[in-house]
C-alpha cells in the first residue's frame, strides 16, 4: 500500500463532502483521480504545497497528512464560503499546517510563494526551481 492509500484510511472523505454544518458541497474531486495524482506528485515530509481549488478540502488533508506535521499546506480559493468552511473543517479535524485563503490562483498567491510542491495548475510564475506541479482533469 503506498503513501497516499495510507493516508486515505485516515481520512473520512464524507465528513468533507457532507458535513453536517456546511452540507453537501459539489465542489470536489473524485478520490478516483486525486488519488493517482497525489501518487505522481510524491509528496514528502517537511515539504511546503500550495493547493489551488479548495473545493471540499479532502485532498487538502490528504497533502497535510502526506507532509507531516512540520510540511504546510496553503490552499487557494475564489469562493469565500468554500475557504471558510475548510478551515473550520481542518480545525475540528485538528490540522495545524493548513491554511486556505480566499484568493484567484491565477494571480499567484506571493504572500505564501515559497512552496516545494504545487496542486491543481499552480502559475508557473510563482513556483519554485525544484517545485513540482500536477494538475488533475476531473471530466
Amino acid at each position: 500500500m503506498n503513501a497516499v492509500a495510507l493516508a486515505a484510511e485516515q481520512v473520512p472523505e464524507r465528513h468533507y463532502t457532507h458535513h453536517e454544518g456546511r452540507g453537501p458541497t459539489p465542489h470536489r474531486s473524485n478520490p478516483v483521480v486525486i488519488h493517482p495524482e497525489l501518487t505522481t506528485l510524491d509528496l514528502q515530509p517537511h515539504m511546503r504545497v500550495a493547493e489551488y481549488g479548495t473545493g471540499s478540502g479532502y485532498s487538502t488533508e490528504l497533502i497535510a497528512r502526506l507532509i507531516g506535521p512540520e510540511g504546510e499546506v496553503t490552499s487557494l480559493d475564489i469562493d469565500a464560503y468554500l475557504t471558510r468552511w475548510t478551515n473550520v473543517i481542518h480545525h475540528e479535524r485538528g490540522l495545524d499546517n493548513v491554511r486556505c485563503h480566499t484568493a484567484d490562483g491565477t494571480a499567484g498567491f506571493l504572500e505564501r510563494a515559497r512552496t516545494t510542491g504545487w496542486w491543481h495548475g499552480a502559475p508557473r510564475r510563482c513556483c519554485p526551481k525544484h517545485g513540482r506541479t500536477r494538475s488533475p482533469t476531473t471530466g
